[in-house]
């Protein structure tokens, strides 16, 4: 108790009870290896308590006694299956909605996120240079994230560049954006902060006060307030990446295929993209009828019930063939 401690209920939100791991402040005086211990410590009486083990006596005569070894490696621990949630993407009006909500300065972000499928720090760290106006091309080379409380440039997630097709109506909204608030070159550490490296981006987005937008600010001050103006819950589905779901969910719809929806979203593995978004392709019955009649040729007279084989006959064929 003096270092840390578990407690199964130890809070309560909306009508869920909360557990707790907590480390005391003299537990965090201690040297590092000595923390770990103590959280490793508590987290295998939470294990204990998820898995409906006792693991303490209230004698004292054993206390973590099932987890002297490391409890992931027991035969009777089953790896826990994560709760399979179903996208549901947002509607048209919900992402137009939003938009509509946010200040002008800031809605080509919207248009970015639901038109290229842009993650948000990847539309925070968008250059001029990284627009191929002429071709049609968005290239992401950088992202602003946050690393230690500051903001950093830093690679793309998967620490991959791609290019993503922009189309006629969101080039003109960034042209326009460009004349309406002129791209500003901010100079950010390159991955750590405490890296010597320097690096200046002309970015497309940034503050009033000519800064490097933080999600931490931009959230809580303008996404958070245009999702409840637009009439959606404040939740995690309903944070800036729904956007990247309804810019899939348009692809997949049209008919676009996984493997380029997984390149333009930026995923490693378009297993995780098909994984992620199977349940929003269309229905393929039709098109496979289609693509067997255009194949054999449809029958010149559709069948009718009088000429549509009947189950005698079907019956008969069966057993001939199997004589």
């Amino acid at each position: 108790m003096k270092w840390g401690h578990f407690a199964s209920l130890r809070w309560q939100h909306g009508d869920r009870q909360l557990p707790e791991v907590l480390v005391s402040g003299e537990g965090l005086k201690r040297s590092p290896a000595e923390i770990l211990v103590t959280l490793l410590h508590e987290a295998a009486h939470g294990l204990a308590d998820v898995r409906g083990i006792q693991d303490t006596s209230r004698q004292g005569r054993w206390h973590n006694k099932k987890f002297g070894k490391n409890p992931c490696s027991a035969k009777s621990v089953d790896k826990p299956r994560p709760n399979e949630r179903k996208i549901v993407p947002w509607t048209l009006d919900q992402v137009r909605a939003v938009r509509a909500a946010i200040p002008a300065r800031y809605q080509p972000m919207v248009d970015l996120g639901s038109a290229c499928g842009m993650r948000q720090g990847e539309i925070l760290g968008l250059a001029v240079d990284d627009i191929d106006f002429a071709d049609g091309w968005i290239t992401v080379r950088q992202q602003v994230k946050r690393v230690r409380s500051r903001l950093v440039f830093g690679l793309p997630k998967n620490n991959k560049e791609r290019r993503i097709p922009l189309s006629d109506a969101i080039a003109d909204i960034l042209a326009q954006h460009i004349i309406d608030v002129p791209p500003r070159s901010v100079t950010l550490p390159w991955e750590d902060p405490d890296n010597d490296k320097r690096v200046t981006v002309t970015l497309l987005f940034t503050t009033t006060r000519k800064n490097a937008i933080n999600r931490s600010h931009f959230n809580p001050d303008f996404w958070h307030p245009a999702v409840k103006q637009a009439g959606l819950d404040r939740s995690r589905d309903n944070g800036m990446h729904a956007l990247r779901h309804f810019y899939a969910s348009a692809l997949l719809d049209a008919g676009e295929t996984i493997k380029a929806v997984a390149a333009y979203l930026g995923h490693a593995d378009p297993g995780f993209t098909l994984r992620t978004y199977t349940h929003l392709m269309p229905a393929s019955e039709e098109r496979t009828r289609a693509a067997i009649d255009a194949l054999f040729g449809k029958p010149k007279k559709a069948p009718t019930p009088s000429t549509r084989p009947g189950r005698t006959w079907r019956r008969r064929f069966r057993r001939s063939r199997a004589t």
